[in-house]
């Protein structure tokens, strides 16, 4: 035969003239075809239509199925609890620190877990839109790293335990995980351009805080923490450390780095709309100085990086290095006429003096967290009690926000879950890495290439870093991981 009768489902929304909406969905040959954009100006439900160059079977006949405008308000749904979720993770620490400060009672945990409420709401409320292959190939690898993760929890159990740092612990390293499954499924129709662009927005809201903050006085209230015991910010030599609307530095810093990610994905797909160009490149250089302004090397340097990626797998912008080199001089044109330059050159002295001036090198910095791990294995190599080592937990038992043991994420981690919890840790982590690689080796689409090579950086450097002890960083790093598998498999050539 020819054509291949299957009846499926057309894989995007289109309104046609009688005000009715081409159900998406993924019933085509099994996720196996991806149709071109279709005119359905004239169609009618039951239309057959010829897909060509579909996979597995060359020309294949569809089936269009139309159904009531009720399906678009789910997916907008989805949308509006993932921004929600977005938009509380970036603000709910500026309301801990400024409005419940010092009080709050149960308003506070309310708060700390209100994108996860979010979260959950998306998962319970919107509808899964078929399985995508991707979905199946992460749960691949969460299965035995869940396995060794219990086990190694189990036998550190006997040893201590953390109510709160293990209600922490929990989510980090399993809850969310669990929640990017369900995510791949829910988010594979929306627009990454508009999630972007909402990340800007709150980007240049940082970075317009930050720059307040690092000019004001250490214990003026714009730069207080969460915790009443915190009565102002740290600093370097005459300039405050800022930490935006976050409850602390380290999240700033995660926004310059989730910034970077906002600004490139959008010149990305600045062909599609030219205002994309404009917005990326303001919000790239918005997230570097947010980078800038809590004055930490690892996030300047990842961001750094992260355009070096970007442009290495942008195929446009290798073959026009001058248009880079434009945009590059117009921005400092206008950073010069704005008297941003001179700033953003003080500050640039204050992070290479702070580089001089510690012992610590960058060496150092990329090493420690794994040669920690084997002291963390002397002192305890089944684990010291799971929980134990997140900072709530230690503030829940003595009052204090401070570390117990170690510093750096991997010997802490052995410390909760013994060294089979951190085998199965690194096992999570590799198959949600190489998930996303598969889905960049198989797109068709150069922009959602690139913008899933820089999310590959973005989240595997949130990884190593610290996603298990980081609420915030733990929660970008799965969400947008779920994010970008669920768009790629919409896009993949073939889904096999």
């Amino acid at each position: 035969m020819s054509f291949a009768q299957r009846r499926v489902h057309v894989n995007f929304v289109a309104t046609t003239s009688k005000s009715k909406v081409v159900r998406a969905n993924d019933d085509m040959l099994c996720g196996l075809v991806r149709p071109p954009q279709y005119q359905l100006e004239a169609m009618q439900t039951n239309t057959p239509i010829a897909l060509e160059n579909s996979l597995p079977v060359e020309r294949t006949m569809a089936t269009v199925v139309v159904t009531p405008a009720p399906i678009w308000k789910k997916q907008s749904l989805a949308m509006w609890l993932l921004l929600a979720a977005i938009a509380l993770a970036v603000l709910e620490g500026a309301a801990r620190k400024w409005l419940l400060r010092g009080g709050g009672g149960s308003a506070k945990y309310l708060l700390y877990f209100s994108k996860d409420i979010c979260l959950a709401a998306l998962i319970f409320f919107c509808p899964p839109r078929s399985r995508p292959d991707l979905r199946a190939r992460l749960t691949s690898y969460l299965i035995p790293g869940f396995t060794l993760l219990a086990v190694g929890t189990m036998v550190s159990l006997t040893k201590g335990f953390s109510l709160v740092g293990g209600i922490l612990s929990l989510r980090s390293l399993v809850l969310l995980p669990l929640a990017c499954i369900f995510l791949i499924s829910r988010l594979r129709t929306l627009s990454l351009p508009l999630i972007a662009m909402v990340v800007a927005s709150f980007t240049l809201i940082n970075a317009a805080v930050a720059t307040i903050q690092h000019s004001s006085a250490p214990d003026d209230p714009i730069n207080y923490y969460a915790t009443d015991t915190d009565m102002g910010s740290s600093g370097f030599e005459e300039s405050v450390r800022s930490a935006g609307t976050f409850a602390y530095i380290t999240g700033l810093s995660l926004m310059g780095m989730i910034g970077a990610w906002a600004g490139l994905v959008l010149i990305s797909y600045a062909s599609r709309r030219k205002t994309y160009l404009l917005m990326g490149i303001v919000t790239y250089f918005a997230g570097l100085w947010c980078a800038l302004m809590t004055i930490s090397r690892g996030a300047t340097l990842i961001i750094l990086l992260m355009a070096v990626l970007w442009f290495i797998s942008d195929p446009k912008m290798r073959r026009n290095v001058a248009q880079a080199a434009i945009i590059l001089v117009a921005c400092g044109l206008v950073g010069a006429g704005l008297g941003l330059n001179e700033r953003f050159s003080e500050a640039t002295s204050e992070l290479v003096r702070r580089h001089e001036m510690s012992e610590e090198t960058v060496e150092g910095r990329a090493l420690d967290p794994i040669i920690q791990i084997a002291d963390a294995v002397k002192i305890a190599p089944g684990g010291n009690g799971f929980g134990t080592e997140q900072v709530g937990g230690v503030y829940a038992d003595y009052g204090v926000m401070s570390l117990r043991t170690f510093e750096y994420q991997f010997p802490r981690l052995v410390l909760e879950t013994g060294v089979l919890g951190l085998i199965g840790f690194l096992i999570i982590c590799y198959g949600t890495l190489r998930c996303l690689f598969v889905a960049a080796k198989r797109t068709h689409d150069d922009a959602l290439r690139s913008s899933i090579l820089v999310t590959i950086l973005l989240v595997g450097s949130l990884f190593f870093l610290n996603v298990v002890f980081n609420h915030v960083a733990s929660f970008f790093a799965w969400v947008f991981g779920g994010l970008l598998l669920g768009i790629a498999s919409t896009q993949s050539r073939d889904l096999r």
